[in-house]
């Protein structure tokens, strides 16, 4: 399958789920027809390096805009609950990443990206930076989203 054809059923998905209020329905939407495809048997091309960089680059713009003033006056207000709750996410993240890693379902790295406290997006975009299992820590971070959820 050709690029301009993937990136009409990524676009054409994640809009769909989008539009249908499902939660990162754009993500999950693009994600889940290109998955469904490779699954199914049908050579899809892989993301271009600069298009990859590119993606990088809106999602750092996006949480660069979720910073202001308010935001810095809650979190100075709340910081040792913050911290507490931080490092509890964090020492509980690491402790389950060394038990995958030990016993020897992960290698080390995906193993603490898929236990970390972080967004479907920015871990799966790191994963790709860190040469992590991608599947799999997108597929953590999917299930515990539609949980809490």
């Amino acid at each position: 399958m050709n690029l301009a054809v993937s990136v009409v059923l990524a676009i054409g998905a994640g809009y769909l789920l989008d539009w249908l209020g499902f939660p990162a329905g754009a993500l999950i939407g693009a994600m889940a027809v290109i998955a469904g495809l490779k699954l199914y048997g049908v050579e899809v091309v892989e993301v271009p390096g600069a298009v990859r960089f590119l993606a990088l680059l809106v999602i750092g713009w996006d949480l660069g805009t979720k910073f202001s003033k308010d935001l810095l006056s809650a979190v100075t207000k709340n910081l040792l609950p913050l911290v507490l709750v931080v490092a509890a996410f964090l020492i509980m993240g690491w402790v389950l990443a060394w038990i995958l890693w030990k016993l020897g379902l992960m290698d080390p790295v995906t193993a603490v990206l898929a236990t970390s406290p972080g967004g479907l997006v920015q871990m799966g975009a790191l994963t790709s930076d860190l040469n992590a299992n991608a599947p799999l820590v997108v597929g953590f971070h999917l299930l515990r989203i539609v949980t809490v959820l």
